[in-house]
Parts: structure tokens; sequence; C-alpha cells
């Protein structure tokens, strides 16, 4: 990781375009969860899901696991083929559950306690 690429004026996850008072963009937020939930956590494998559905298995801290999706273009909704417990957006907060089903777009939901 180099540093002109994370804070970066237009771009990147700060913003130093007004000098001495940088700015969080939504991508910096984004990665702080990122990391509060999967940073510690081993990647277990890629499920099988259609192609333009991306669903990733990880082993979070002690012991649970935790499902990354989300779908290239557009929005999908879909059943998942396993069970949750609740479901958290890129900004780590709550979505509402609708029985296993989940819409999905290019911005990472979080799937907790997933039994497969």
């Amino acid at each position: 990781v180099y540093w002109w690429r994370l804070v970066a004026r237009g771009f990147g996850l700060v913003d130093d375009s007004e000098p001495g008072r940088w700015r969080e963009r939504p991508a910096y937020h984004a990665l702080k969860v990122f990391m509060e939930l999967l940073g510690s956590g081993t990647f277990i494998r890629r499920m099988q899901s259609p192609d333009n559905v991306g669903l990733y298995l990880f082993g979070a801290p002690g012991g649970a696991q935790m499902v990354l999706a989300y779908c290239l273009s557009g929005t999908t909704r879909m059943n998942m083929p396993f069970a949750f417990s609740r479901q958290l957006n890129s900004f780590g907060e709550e979505v509402a559950k609708q029985a296993g089903e989940v819409t999905l777009s290019g911005s990472p939901l979080y799937l907790v306690d997933v039994r497969v």
C-alpha cells in the first residue's frame, strides 16, 4: 500500500483538496468496516453463485462464518443457499432480513453467522 494512493484529491480513501482539513470519503468507512468484520478472519472459499454474483465465505474470529456478497451490475434479488442470522451493509448498518432473500448490488453485503 502506498500513501499517495490512499490520500488523493478527488479520489482515494481520503480527499486532501482542502489543505489542513482532510475529508474521509465513503470508501474509507467501507474499508474500516471490512477490516473490523474480516480483518482477522480467514478466507475459506468462493461459493457457487450466478455469474454476476460474488459470494465469499470467511471464517470470522471465534469460529463464526460470514459471507461477503455483491453483484457486478445493477441489483439482484436472490435467496441464499444457506442460513444466516443477519445482514450488514458496507457501512456496518443492519439491513432488514426478509426470510433468506437478499438484495445485492455493487456494494458489499455481509451475511453474519452463516450456516452452510
